[in-house]
């Protein structure tokens, strides 16, 4: 169910109120909804338009929704709209704490931003999925950290949380193109080469025919350091996560 359309998050094109309303209203009609998913929203994008798709959701009483918000500045009004629309779990891509590797997504905000929402998410009880990319091809170990301790950070301010992470896929944040190719060293090579290289970070995808080897950005075992980190830290603090698993940690899932 859409707000709005997105083109690689350059242009918001918003659906008519009346269709979003005739959406709602067909959704209604199945009575077994326990969350409703409101996808690809930003809905804090405009706070003006965002306003009248939350009314329609408040008037059509809709059961517990999802919805995905931009991390841009947002007033505490707005939110407190959102959860009288029965939002209860808003979900914000962090990506990472490095200012350097935002940069280098296109994804800049200021550093206290985060910091402010998550204080006002937390002020309305609205649950929080905050997705974070690992191992970015300009990430270090020290910007992971980084990225790690903000989540502490945001954690006790805001207990309802859940944190996904995802290893950076080529060709997901950006498409594959000449330029990617030069900037971060990635090459096309047979997976008999990647299952025998230990000096840079290998990445497959099981909907494509072709492995990529990544010459730039951490090493493989870097990596696997820093996804136990991951999954050390959050366990030890009680943080809810869904992390990829380390080499390690599937070799012993098949033992098992």
């Amino acid at each position: 169910m859409f707000c709005e359309r997105s083109v690689f998050m350059g242009s918001y094109r918003y659906y008519d109120l009346e269709f979003f309303r005739e959406v709602i209203q067909h959704v209604m009609k199945y009575k077994k909804w326990k969350l409703i998913h409101i996808a690809d929203t930003q809905i804090n994008f405009n706070e003006e338009i965002g306003e009248k798709y939350l009314k329609i959701l408040k008037e059509e009483n809709i059961p517990p929704a999802f919805a995905q918000i931009r991390v841009k500045k947002t007033t505490q009004r707005f939110f407190k709209l959102m959860k009288e629309a029965n939002i209860e779990e808003v979900g914000m891509g962090m990506e990472s704490d490095s200012e350097n590797v935002l940069k280098s997504m296109g994804k800049y905000y200021p550093p206290d931003l985060l910091r402010e929402l998550n204080k006002q998410i937390a002020e309305q009880e609205i649950a929080t999925t905050y997705y974070v990319i690992i191992a970015y091809p300009t990430s270090k170990i020290e910007d992971e950290i980084k990225t790690i301790k903000l989540i502490e950070e945001l954690f006790k301010i805001n207990k309802n949380m859940l944190v996904i992470g995802s290893l950076y896929l080529p060709g997901y944040v950006q498409p594959l193109s000449i330029p990617l190719y030069e900037r971060f060293g990635l090459e096309i090579v047979p997976i008999e080469r990647i299952l025998n290289d230990t000096v840079s970070y290998a990445i497959t995808h099981p909907f494509i025919t072709f492995s990529l080897v990544m010459h730039k950005g951490m090493r493989r075992r870097e990596i696997e350091s820093v996804l136990n980190e991951y999954h050390r830290t959050f366990r030890n603090i009680g943080i809810e996560h869904y992390i990829p698993p380390t080499l390690d940690q599937m070799v012993e899932k098949q033992i098992d």
